[in-house]
Order: structure tokens, then C-alpha cells, then sequence
């Protein structure tokens, strides 16, 4: 197992990447693991995709499972990062709440907060998809 800082975070390596030239991508509870088992590697984003396809995923997710690396965000520069909390015994999760007026399929989600299109909600980060009311 040979992941470090200089040959993967360093490299710019994501768990999820939708490529620059895609028009039109939904994800719906896209989740990233990470176990940096050796080194404290430190990933700017465990998912990636172009800007405009960012309010197309719902719910996604990055999870410490254990070891000594960090993601700093969840969906480009969106989202809290996942690392080693010395509070808690075992898994970090953290979702973003990409909280939007209309889904792409039109629905909306009610989230019981100030919501506007396509800004992740500072008060649900790390909220699990399952306490979040998807009303159609």
C-alpha cells in the first residue's frame, strides 16, 4: 500500500470524476470512503464534476473510516471535510446538503431552512440524508 502525499493528494486524484465536457449528470447518494492507512494524505475533494452539474447531486457523502488522512471537501470546494475526530470512536461521516428550490426532476426538498438554489446550507452539514423531507 503505497498511497502518499506526493503520488495521490499531491496528483490531484478524487474517488468520483465526472469529466469537464458532461452536459448533464445526476448522482444521488454518491458516497466516498477513505482509509489512508500509511501517510496523512490529504485530498482536496473526494468528488469532482463541473460547476454547473454541482445542485445535480443529491446528497453525497465522504467518510473517514480510519487511518491518518483527510478529504477537505465533499464536492469540489463544497462540503466539511472528513478526518481523524479524537471525540468520536470510529467512521467521520459528513453529507452536504446541497439544498435547492427544485431537484432535477422536480422535486423540492424541505429542509426547514432558508433555502436557495445551488448554495450548500451551512446548518445541515453532516445531516444524514434520512432526517432531510424530500416532498414531491
Amino acid at each position: 500500500y503505497d498511497v502518499t502525499q506526493d503520488n495521490f493528494g499531491d496528483k490531484g486524484y478524487v474517488a468520483y470524476r465526472v469529466a469537464k465536457n458532461v452536459t448533464n449528470h445526476t448522482a444521488y447518494g454518491i458516497g466516498v470512503y477513505h482509509f489512508f492507512r500509511d501517510e496523512a494524505v490529504v485530498v482536496d475533494t473526494a468528488i469532482s464534476a463541473p460547476a454547473h452539474l454541482e445542485e445535480f447531486f443529491v446528497a453525497p457523502l465522504a467518510v473517514f473510516l480510519d487511518g491518518k488522512g483527510t478529504i477537505k471537501h465533499i464536492l469540489n470546494d463544497k462540503g466539511a471535510e472528513t478526518k481523524k475526530d479524537p471525540s468520536i470512536t470510529g467512521a467521520v461521516p459528513q453529507w452536504l446538503c446541497q439544498a435547492t428550490t427544485s431537484s432535477p426532476h422536480g422535486m423540492t426538498m424541505s429542509l426547514g431552512l432558508p433555502i436557495s438554489r445551488s448554495s450548500a446550507c451551512e446548518d445541515c452539514e453532516g445531516q444524514r440524508p434520512s432526517e432531510m423531507i424530500v416532498v414531491v
